[in-house]
């Protein structure tokens, strides 16, 4: 039986095969459910509770100034509309959009409020940037100056620093198409409000669609690393959290000074400094020391022998556990454990040795511990950097869970009782084939192997304790599902495990 997190270095002719995961970049977290307006039954803003009157579909009749609707084509709602195609699935009669016949009592009435019922959005973080931005296109043929488009305004409470970033209050003309307006703020609660409002007042034109709603959370840029011992020497492999998705350069200055992502290799021992800028001039730094004396796996002998005569290789590194192959086959390797091999091949030769990790000493799971905090896994739960309004469907990575959710226990992680862990406000749909994933990772492994994938699991709340379920390619991985303790407590840990062959390469 094989740890996850076990697997085969080898040397082939002296070269070491390590396979060598990085990670992308720290996808954003959107914090506005169905912002494309797709499942109106499955949203956190409401465009009906701030005074415009909502048409709702099948439509009768034309729309009146001050009402808007949920709608595929803008023609639905008022037949002198400009037929368009919503912002971002690409067709008309694809996908949905809201449209508004704007008002005249100006900020007296609202035509989108963020929040559940309208009420605002939870879970921020002070302190924090965060991005609003939306998508707007004039429907009406009516539309031909600044007189009559419409002029879209934005109410923030509990934030600073607000900031326009791209756009304008203004819709454009309709021959303009869509145009994305972008506002920046800072929270100074972690409740805030975000409402819509119309300041044009005129009942000509003044018609316009809305789509693509968005809140974020500014992610600054970070670097990190993992290190490989190959044919290109020691090679370092970067990887970025946060910032932009775009990387305009990378950079290691130390004993060996390199430029570019594929270049960070035949590197030195030492101290170096990895560098990285985004495409947005973020930049970020981090420290990189390559010690002098590795305990990667190695060959040491002569490369070069005259035929009759022998040579001693010898493995080192890795663990005591090893095994010599060749190629072709040398029949004068006998003892394939023996971490020393006399040879005399007749033929040229490539020799190889492996070297198995004793079990459970290496983990494949990446930031299995969650001490890089909210990167290298995926999840169909909601980020929240607090939760005091205990919303369902959110998650977030901390060190004390009742400083995210006043309701649950003041305790310490599982490994040293000072650590990051992952906090789950679990989904109310308890059916796995829903999607509700909590926690998802892709890993590279071998085939035909056994493995045991763990976890650990506390409950933090009395009532209706988690059942998961765990899905390896695709199957579940047990027939039933994994009950979490009955019982909030601190230090009530329970380890779960699943033993499974794998025939294929990546879970």
């Amino acid at each position: 039986m094989e740890e996850i997190g076990s697997f085969w270095r080898a040397w082939l002719a002296f070269l070491l095969l390590l396979c060598s995961n990085t990670y992308s970049q720290e996808e954003i977290q959107e914090l506005i459910v169905n912002g494309n307006m797709g499942v109106t039954s499955l949203k956190n803003y409401d465009y009906s509770v701030g005074g415009y009157v909502t048409f709702e579909f099948p439509f009768s009749g034309n729309s009146v100034p001050g009402s808007n609707a949920n709608t595929w084509n803008p023609v639905n709602f008022n037949s002198s509309f400009l037929p368009i195609e919503d912002h971002n699935d690409g067709g008309l009669y694809s996908g949905s959009m809201l449209v508004v016949d704007g008002g005249n009592l100006g900020n007296a009435q609202y035509f989108w409020k963020g929040g559940s019922g309208g009420n605002g959005f939870c879970g921020l973080t002070i302190g924090k940037k965060y991005t609003f931005s939306y998508w707007v296109h004039s429907v009406s043929s009516l539309v031909t100056n600044p007189s009559n488009q419409a002029d879209i305004r934005i109410d923030f409470s509990n934030v600073s620093d607000v900031t326009l970033v791209s756009g304008n209050t203004l819709a454009q003309l309709p021959s303009e198409g869509w145009q994305k307006v972008t506002y920046t703020f800072i929270p100074t609660d972690y409740c805030i409000n975000i409402n819509l409002w119309d300041a044009n007042t005129s009942s000509v034109g003044n018609d316009f669609a809305l789509d693509d709603f968005s809140l974020t959370e500014e992610i600054p840029l970070r670097v990190t690393y993992s290190l490989s011992y190959g044919s290109d020497g020691i090679r370092l492999f970067p990887y970025t959290i946060g910032g932009s998705v775009y990387i305009r350069s990378w950079s290691l200055t130390g004993p060996v000074n390199k430029s570019g992502w594929e270049n960070l290799k035949n590197l030195l021992p030492g101290n170096y400094v990895l560098t990285v800028v985004d495409v947005n001039g973020q930049t970020a730094s981090c420290d990189v020391v390559i010690p002098l004396n590795s305990d990667y796996l190695t060959i040491n002998g002569d490369k070069n022998i005259c035929q009759g005569e022998s040579v001693i290789l010898t493995a080192t590194g890795g663990n005591s556990i090893y095994e010599w192959g060749s190629y072709p086959t040398d029949v004068t390797l006998i003892d394939k454990s023996n971490a020393t091999q006399t040879l005399n091949p007749v033929v040229t030769t490539n020799y190889f040795v492996k070297s198995q990790p004793i079990p459970g000493t290496e983990n494949l799971i990446f930031n299995g511990d969650f001490s890089l905090g909210n990167t290298g896994f995926d999840t169909y739960h909601k980020y929240y950097s607090t939760n005091f309004e205990n919303a369902p469907q959110t998650y977030s990575v901390v060190k004390d869970p009742s400083t995210w959710n006043p309701n649950f226990l003041n305790c310490g992680d599982h490994t040293s009782g000072d650590g990051n862990m992952l906090v789950v406000n679990g989904n109310v749909d308890a059916n796995y084939n829903n999607g509700q994933t909590v926690w998802e990772q892709s890993i590279k492994v071998n085939g035909t192997t056994n493995y045991v994938f763990s976890f650990w699991v506390n409950s933090l709340s009395d009532i209706n304790p988690a059942e998961l379920y765990v899905i390896i390619n695709g199957s579940i991985g047990n027939i039933y599902p994994f009950i979490a303790p009955s019982s909030k407590t601190c230090g009530n840990w329970v380890k779960y495990s699943v033993n499974f062959f794998l025939d294929g390469y990546m879970i």
